[in-house]
């Protein structure tokens, strides 16, 4: 393996000047800039990285923590954050944890041990021990998706009070009156603002609220539908609390030969990506994803570089996309 020594020599410059190529190349004069280029071709050099992390103190390495990258929103945020992370010069990493707090704190503590200069994470739970164990180490942290309270860091996420308030308006507005919430994880600050939004509108309309609670895997969404079907308590229309639960309610309805819209009418917040692509079917509304990953990586860097302003929260609007699986009207089509 070449050394920098090597590659010093081989251009016939110093061995700051070849850190510099590395480091700010805009430094460099044209002439000099493309005979260490050469040179580094030539010998096939790679910089140490762990070296160069000892004398500069940072790594240029980040990473994105989310529960799992099944989900369409959490493919599309790390799309956004991937892209914005190599165009300010970072490469980034990832890691999935399935909510399992243990499993968390391991990929924490690998990271600290590899000195990554800072940490975008979707956290499991409320607790704010992880994101204390981040500030101890002095690694910046934004947080997305899931707020926590008197953290102090920076969130980006979408608006999941609107979320829930445009699917149960527009379910109201096609007719509907039992309307049921489906799915979430209890505690979840995503599921407290989108539950919020359908109890604002409902109560505000005078209809009843049915709430069932679990997890936003496929399979609770699949179990709670199956129960209410065999109970005989499948509502006129759903409120899926995310694509992944959605999943699992067409599961149950599928295998019990129910018709969207024409038995229940259903939506959900996110899309159910390439499904959507393929064939535009399930209302949803629609979280900014990729650009919540590419503000969250901009704050994330903007604190690596010493921001000192304020932690901030970034709430960016959502948008509510109708299509067939919600209009009442094609309920009249069906002999």
């Amino acid at each position: 393996m070449s050394t920098i020594l090597e590659v010093a020599t081989r251009a016939g410059v110093s061995h700051a000047t070849v850190t510099r190529y590395f480091r700010k190349p805009d430094l460099l004069a044209p002439v000099t800039y493309q005979r260490v280029k050469e040179a580094v071709e030539e010998l096939n050099y790679v910089p140490n990285a762990t070296a160069r992390a000892l004398f500069t103190g940072q790594t240029d390495i980040v990473s994105l923590i989310v529960p799992a990258i099944t989900s369409s929103f959490f493919t599309e945020m790390a799309d956004g954050a991937e892209d914005k992370a190599h165009e300010l010069g970072y490469t980034l990493t990832l890691g999935t944890t399935d909510k399992d707090i243990e499993r968390e704190r391991t990929y924490l503590e690998a990271l600290i041990s590899h000195r990554v200069d800072g940490i975008i994470i979707t956290p499991g739970t409320d607790s704010v021990e992880h994101i204390e164990l981040l500030k101890r180490h002095k690694i910046p942290v934004v947080l997305v998706d899931r707020q926590i309270k008197d953290t102090h860091v920076d969130f980006v996420g979408g608006d999941s009070l609107d979320a829930g308030v445009l699917l149960t308006r527009h379910l109201i507005q096609q007719g509907f009156k039992d309307i049921a919430f489906v799915g979430g994880e209890p505690g979840a600050w995503s599921l407290k603002e989108r539950l919020s939004g359908y109890r604002q509108v409902m109560q505000s309309a005078g209809l009843e609220e049915r709430v069932y609670l679990g997890s936003y895997k496929p399979e609770c969404g699949k179990k709670i539908t199956t129960n209410l079907i065999q109970e005989d308590q499948l509502p006129e229309a759903i409120l899926a609390a995310s694509s992944r639960v959605i999943l699992g309610i067409f599961n149950a309805l599928r295998e019990y030969q129910l018709r969207v819209p024409e038995d229940i009418a259903l939506t959900c917040v996110d899309d159910v990506a390439p499904a959507s692509i393929i064939n535009p079917f399930l209302t949803v509304v629609e979280q900014p994803a990729y650009h919540i990953g590419q503000m969250a990586m901009q704050c994330l860097v903007n604190r690596i570089k010493g921001s000192t302003e304020p932690p901030d929260t970034h709430i960016l609007p959502v948008e509510l996309i109708v299509r067939r699986s919600s209009i009442k009207s094609e309920r009249l089509h069906i002999s």
